[in-house]
């Protein structure tokens, strides 16, 4: 570890039991910053980045500290594997500082740092990902503004950053003793809002808090967050690692010249682990894990784990429930409920296994992962399965798909025009079964004559979701749709599976007294005394959404 002189501006290396005491810095990137290779340079006094390593001895001479640490300079980054060393060692170098100074450079002197607007909440600090950890490391955090005048500290606003950063108050409050009790997705969903300059830094950032260690391999974009979370599967026994967008949207592209939204398969949602941080926002820390003594890992044929496992009767596509050990508890009345993944098998329950007698299944598409009641493992098989991203072959062109249906009475595709919905701020949020695709701006609903649809459209800001059910009537080429609206925001599958979970039963959903099914649907505005009502439009092998 490289430490900088207060007195001499000289940079000394240590190893291990020879660090002296020291002070670090948080900041955020500018311009000018002085680097390694500029400490040799003359004029380095002269760059906009040297104020802060002034000012950052300033403060350590006060404090009778001789020696500093600062990203900028004391890492040498054109050396890979010195900069592969640090950015592992960081968590540990912030953690072990005497104290750390963040300098806001956004945030004026003299302001009311409580106040909704203020600069303080608003600080690009706050947004940055690597600032992440060098807020919950250190012993204490001493925020300064752009002047370098003292603010405050992280030990006298816990609950002001708690506000800000989304982290709870304890772990605030006291991160050192918390955070080992936070779970891993709690953990990188603190990341979901923040930002890097390189992708990779998103994976990189979050190494000491999540308590690993890789190699960086710059370059490897969103491959360097896969990496991460196999770490973390091969490091620990914490199942919330798998319950990323819980309830989250599957569909989903806006067209940057229309502005409308456009139906196009989620690549995240049909992989078992998440592409981003992103991918955790809003996680619920209530959502615990109970796995230890669980075997599960990561191999070249998915995640290989030992679970329960929910067949659903009669289901063609054989879906099934993989129910992980990710826990939530709202309150002694609602009891436990455990997050179910659905998946699916191209063999058949009773079909092909490994050689261990594992067996193997794939993420089906359509449906993110929800909770169910934790009464209903009674009846789930324990088992070993190997869980794969989603099924290729519903990834394939429209072509392929309908040669692969053929042997299924397919019915054809069906046009899907949904665009009123779209501008109205809704999405296709989720739906059964697994067979919608996209072509060109257009989505389609592929069908054999037997199936039966539900498509549930969501707006993030609005509280209720519009239901819509298409059914072939038998052989005739033909179809109805229905839909309505509810306030119910649970998924397309939680809607079928209802109440006992134990098949999708469209019936039971249609005659459900709680909802107005019709080809005319009022949709609550903003007013609840002028609603927008549309109707669904049959024609030409075309559904779509017209104003009423």
């Amino acid at each position: 570890m490289r430490l900088m002189n207060v007195h001499t501006k000289k940079l000394k290396e240590f190893f291990d039991q020879d660090i002296p005491k020291y002070v670090i810095l948080s900041h955020t990137w500018g311009k000018e910053e002085v680097t390694f290779k500029d400490l040799d340079d003359p004029d380095r006094t002269k760059m906009l980045g040297w104020t802060k390593i002034y000012k950052l001895c300033q403060k350590a001479r006060e404090r009778l500290v001789d020696w500093v640490w600062v990203d900028t300079c004391c890492i040498d980054k054109r050396s890979s594997s010195e900069l592969s060393e640090a950015i592992n060692s960081m968590f540990k170098w912030y953690q072990k500082a005497d104290i750390c100074f963040a300098h806001l450079e956004d945030v004026p002197k003299d302001e009311d740092y409580y106040q909704d607007d203020s600069s303080f909440r608003r600080s690009r600090w706050f947004t940055r990902g690597w600032t992440l950890q060098e807020l919950l490391a250190p012993d204490d955090v001493l925020f300064y503004d752009t002047r370098w005048e003292y603010i405050t500290n992280r030990r006298k606003i816990p609950d002001l950053l708690s506000q800000i950063t989304g982290i709870r108050h304890d772990i605030m409050s006291s991160p050192l003793i918390h955070l080992p009790q936070a779970s891993i997705a709690e953990r990188l969903s603190w990341a979901s809002n923040r930002e890097t300059s390189r992708t990779e830094d998103k994976a990189y950032s979050m190494l000491g808090i999540c308590e690993i260690n890789i190699p960086l391999l710059y370059g490897e974009g969103d491959g360097a967050f896969i990496r991460l979370q196999e770490e973390i599967v091969r490091s620990s026994y914490d199942h919330t690692i798998f319950s990323w967008g819980i309830r989250g949207p599957w569909t989903g592209v806006t067209n940057p010249d229309t502005g409308l939204f456009n139906v196009s398969l989620n690549p995240d949602g049909q992989r078992v682990l998440a592409n981003t941080s992103s991918a955790f926002r809003g996680f619920n820390p209530l959502i615990k894990t109970d796995s230890h003594g669980v075997h599960y890992m990561v191999t070249h044929s998915g995640l290989h784990v030992e679970l329960r496992v929910a067949i659903l009767e009669k289901s063609f596509w054989n879906c099934a429930l993989a129910i992980f050990n990710s826990i939530y508890y709202p309150g002694e009345k609602s009891g436990f409920y455990f997050m179910a993944m659905p998946v699916a098998s191209l063999q058949g329950w009773s079909g092909e296994q490994s050689p261990s007698g594992a067996k193997f299944a794939h993420k089906i598409f359509g449906n993110s992962p929800f909770f169910i009641p934790g009464s209903l493992l009674r009846r789930a098989i324990p088992m070993s399965l190997y869980i794969s991203d989603s099924a290729p072959v519903l990834n394939q062109s429209r072509t392929y798909i309908k040669t692969y249906l053929t042997s299924w009475d397919w019915d054809g595709p069906i046009n899907l025009d949904f665009d009123l919905l779209y501008e109205l701020g809704y999405t296709l949020w989720d739906y059964y079964p697994p067979m919608i695709e996209s072509e060109g701006e257009k989505s389609l609903v592929l069908l054999r004559h037997k199936d039966l649809t539900l498509l549930r459209f969501h707006s993030p800001n609005r509280k209720g979701s519009i239901l819509v059910m298409i059914s072939p009537t038998d052989r005739t080429k033909s179809y109805w749709a229905v839909g309505t609206y509810t306030t119910d925001e649970s998924s397309a599958w939680e809607f079928l599976l209802r109440p006992d979970f134990r098949r999708f039963d469209f019936h039971s959903l249609l005659c459900d007294s709680s909802l107005d099914w019709s080809t005319v649907i009022p949709i609550p505005g903003e007013n609840a005394a002028t609603p927008t009502v549309i109707s669904l439009r049959i024609a030409d092998r075309s559904l779509g959404a017209v104003s009423d």
